[in-house]
């Protein structure tokens, strides 16, 4: 599990939190990253919590396990090995609720960006898309995209909008530019 080590080396690591500015600080900061030890801390009960379903759905006692890593290592293991005596439908919802853990350590990890609203002046109306016309578009900073978020909204030609800003020599104004250049959108 790839994200699973990256968290325990990334907890192993004593991460610069920055503290909180006051007048008087009467508390230390943690010597972690919060965010990553609450997601690891997310793991661990999640696979017991899965466990626990999966052993009951098969008739077995449930082991309750302690809160180390190799604890929580034999229980993912054991739901494993659970799997086929279980439902396909709880099955399933494991598997969301696993899938969902692995974005939201993505995120936090900085691996995965999450969509953000696009930046206007206060008073101001959201931009809509100019393909559906809903206020529906989203920016990924780091990747300098623009996407409607929208699954249904589509161009001309079928494809997914996306848009990147660029500042326009001819308006002398941040303009979005589509994936087939045209301009649109005064930002």
């Amino acid at each position: 599990m790839r994200v699973y080590e990256q968290l325990s080396r990334t907890i192993a690591i004593q991460n610069k939190v920055p503290g909180y500015v006051a007048a008087r600080v009467i508390y230390s900061q943690p010597p972690w990253n919060a965010a990553v030890a609450f997601s690891l801390l997310d793991l661990h009960q999640l696979a017991r919590e899965t466990e626990a379903v999966f052993r009951r759905y098969a008739s077995q006692p449930v082991r309750p396990r302690g809160g180390s890593d190799k604890n929580t290592r034999l229980a993912l293991e054991a739901v494993n090995r659970l799997s086929d005596a279980v439902p396909d439908i709880v099955v399933e919802e494991a598997d969301r609720d696993l899938n969902s853990w692995i974005r939201k350590s993505r995120v936090v990890l900085g691996e995965l960006e999450l969509p953000q609203r696009l930046p206007r002046l206060p008073g101001q109306n959201e931009p809509a898309c100019p393909f559906c016309n809903r206020r529906s578009l989203r920016m990924f900073p780091l990747k300098g995209a623009i996407v409607c978020i929208l699954p249904l909204c589509k161009d001309e030609d079928g494809r997914k909008p996306v848009a990147r800003m660029e500042f326009s020599k001819f308006t002398q104004n941040w303009e979005l530019v589509w994936q087939d250049s045209v301009v649109g959108i005064p930002a």
